[in-house]
């Protein structure tokens, strides 16, 4: 009875080890956690949910075990400063912990948080695979409509630099026309100065005209 009423009051506990590891194990094989405490007093918890934690069992001189539930002795073995996960199985993937008793309080040191390592050695679902198909492609699809407007682009491009070309052609070729043809002569204002020649003296007349004093 004193024993289910401390399991109890430890279900309501949310806790926490000073030493947080990570631990990664092999489905269907035995699991071992090392303590740190080197004490003969140990207590191991496993965390239920996310805030509730209950009593594995408690390991004291000289070497006695002392399960919990009787479930728990089925489950775990404790030695020493080990706790040992039978058989571990995916739903054995929670947080571990190990605490020692100092003035009526737990001491939480070490934090174990054991994970199964299927994740790496699992084969893709046929969904996964289905997803990567089509993910696939789609991503081919959006390439090719980008090489089309990629191409489309470049032939207008290309073809409005062959228009500019020929127009700069034909500019340079009319220049050149207007400068080969001559340029007419401005007409120039004949400017004429009247001069009056003296008559030879064979043919000149002279008067003898006496003018009166």
């Amino acid at each position: 009875m004193v024993l289910m009423m401390m399991m109890m009051m430890v279900m309501m506990v949310s806790v926490e080890g000073q030493n947080v590891m990570k631990v990664r194990a092999e489905l269907g094989k035995d699991v071992s956690l090392n303590c740190s405490i080197t004490t003969k007093d140990i207590f191991w918890f496993v965390q239920l949910y996310s805030q509730i934690s209950a009593g594995i069992g408690r390991v004291y001189y000289p070497d006695v075990s002392l399960y919990f539930t009787p479930d728990y002795e089925s489950k775990y073995l404790l030695l020493k400063n080990r706790l040992v996960i039978k058989n571990f199985t995916a739903d054995d993937c929670r947080s571990y912990f190990c605490a020692e008793m100092k003035n009526h309080y737990y001491i939480f040191v070490d934090s174990f948080l054991l994970d199964s390592d299927v994740s790496n050695n699992q084969t893709p679902s046929s969904t996964s695979i289905y997803n990567q198909k089509n993910t696939s492609e789609t991503l081919r699809t959006e390439l090719l409509q980008k090489k089309e407007v990629v191409f489309s682009s470049l032939g207008l491009n290309g073809l409005l630099l062959l228009i500019i070309i020929g127009l700069m052609f034909l500019l340079l070729r009319k220049r050149r026309e207007r400068s080969d043809t001559p340029k007419p002569h401005k007409n120039q204002e004949a400017y004429y100065e009247e001069v009056n020649l003296p008559l030879p003296r064979e043919q000149a007349i002279y008067h003898k005209v006496q003018l009166p004093y």
